[in-house]
This record gives C-alpha cells, sequence and structure tokens, in this order.
C-alpha cells in the first residue's frame, strides 16, 4: 500500500479517535510530499503558485522556458522537447489543482494523479497514463520548480540531436549498422539512398511512438529529405568526409580528439 494511503488513513483514525480534526496540510507528510521544507509555510500558497507557473507554460509560445531547466537559452528545444514539457505541464497542473479540491478525502496517486491522467487524455493531453509517472514528475518539479529538459543530451549539456533521432532512436543504430557493413564503399548518395528507401518508409509502417514522430514520418514520405540533410545527420552521428578516398568515414576518439 502507498505510504500516502497510510498517512490519510493514519489521520482520519486519529481524528476518529481524539474527535479532533487534524489538517492534511498542515501534516509533516504533506510537506514533505510537495517538497515544502519549511513547516511554518502555507503548501496550499505554495501548491497554488506552482499551478500559476504550470498554467504559463501554455499562454506564449515561449513559455515553456519557464519551466525548463537552464531556460533553454541556446534554443535547442525540438518541437517534440515542447510538447513534452507542455504535456508534463498541463497534468501535473490539473493533479496539483484537484489536490488543492479534495486532499483531505483524496490520496495523492491513486486519486489525484489519476484522475488527472484520465481527464486530460480524453482531450488528446496523454503523454502520461501511469499516476505514479506524474507522482514522479511531482518529486522532479518540487526541487526548484522546473523539469529536466526531455532531450537527455540537451539535459547533460551535449549537442542535440536532429527531430528524426530525437523521436526515433533505434535510427541511429540502423544507420550506424549499415555504414559498418558497406564502409568500404559508403558514399552520401547511398546512405541518402538508404534512409529515404528503406529507413523512413519502414518506420511509417511500424506503430507511431506518437504524433509528432508520426506526423515527421508523413513529412518525410511527402518530400524526403536531401542530402544536405542527410550529410548534417552523419556529421552529427560523427562521420566525416575523406577526401583522400573520396569516402564516407566514420571518425574514432583518437581522431575526433586531434
Amino acid at each position: 500500500m502507498d505510504i500516502e494511503v497510510l498517512d490519510l488513513e493514519n489521520i482520519n483514525k486519529f481524528n476518529e479517535r481524539n474527535e479532533v480534526l487534524v489538517d492534511y496540510w498542515q501534516s509533516p507528510e504533506c510537506h514533505k510530499l510537495f517538497g515544502v521544507s519549511n513547516n511554518d509555510e502555507n503548501v496550499k500558497q505554495v501548491l497554488e503558485h506552482r499551478i500559476k507557473l504550470l498554467s504559463a507554460v501554455s499562454s506564449s509560445p515561449l513559455g515553456y522556458k519557464h519551466v525548463i531547466s537552464g531556460y533553454d537559452d541556446k534554443n535547442q528545444s525540438s518541437d517534440y522537447d515542447v510538447w513534452v514539457i507542455r504535456q508534463k505541464s498541463m497534468i501535473l497542473c490539473l493533479a496539483y489543482n484537484y489536490a488543492l479540491q479534495n486532499m483531505n478525502q483524496w490520496t495523492w496517486i491513486n486519486n489525484c494523479c489519476k484522475m488527472a491522467c484520465d481527464t486530460l487524455a480524453v482531450i488528446g493531453v496523454n503523454y502520461a497514463t501511469n499516476p505514479q509517472t506524474v507522482a514522479n514528475w511531482n518529486i522532479e518539479f518540487r526541487q526548484r520548480e522546473l523539469f529536466h529538459h526531455p532531450n537527455p543530451f540537451i539535459a547533460r549539456g551535449k549537442k542535440s540531436q536532429p527531430p528524426l533521432f530525437d523521436l526515433f532512436p533505434e535510427v541511429t543504430e540502423q544507420i550506424h549498422f549499415y555504414c559498418s557493413k558497406n564502409m568500404d564503399h559508403l558514399t552520401i548518395d547511398s546512405v541518402h539512398e538508404y534512409i529515404t528507401n528503406t529507413i523512413i518508409p519502414n518506420l511509417q509502417t511500424e506503430p507511431p511512438h506518437h504524433d509528432l514522430g508520426s506526423q515527421l514520418i508523413q513529412s518525410f514520405i511527402e518530400k524526403p529529405p536531401c542530402i544536405i540533410t542527410v550529410w548534417r545527420w552523419m556529421k552529427n552521428l560523427n562521420y566525416t568526409y575523406s577526401h583522400a578516398k573520396n569516402l564516407i568515414i566514420r571518425m574514432d576518439t583518437r581522431m575526433r580528439n586531434i
């Protein structure tokens, strides 16, 4: 059984035994759940402030920047990254609203988080379907009222990935495998042909990871990526052009450090 359920049950039992109303919002368990370290601080006011922060994410095109670690100051976020932040913000915001309205009777995960998932899924806000996922977002957000960047490369301070690699990580392995099998005669034309004629059509036949991924693949079907775009992707994967061999080669660690 969840610890939050036990906490609420213990409070209710204490109320019954002592006939004294114990407000959950004043309990140490509540302060701990929402990351309010000062026991004298009003947890409800903290949640009201967070609701305003999360609501503002969808109120302007750049609203997501205010709840993302690092503020995306280099504008590296892809459309998918922004979509993730907006979805997380809406779901957690509604969970906080349900908490404010019902937490003396409801539990956080099984009621507030679950209701937020179920309610918003009806209108397509379905990035989270498991209430535990929303509870984990609260643990993340309660520290500094920020989300980690959804792109792990950017979160770790590394260069961002092209949307195709970001939305379909398996594509990078497929490209590496193809290149390793054809390294003796690897050209940008052959890689371009493999990506446009094999990888992208195969992705179209697979169940979509999410709406943005499906839209991206459909756009590539209608207008395949040009050779210049594919070359940028290859450089992102640490391939370079050898003028001596007139071929594409993959840089090893030693070469990248020269």
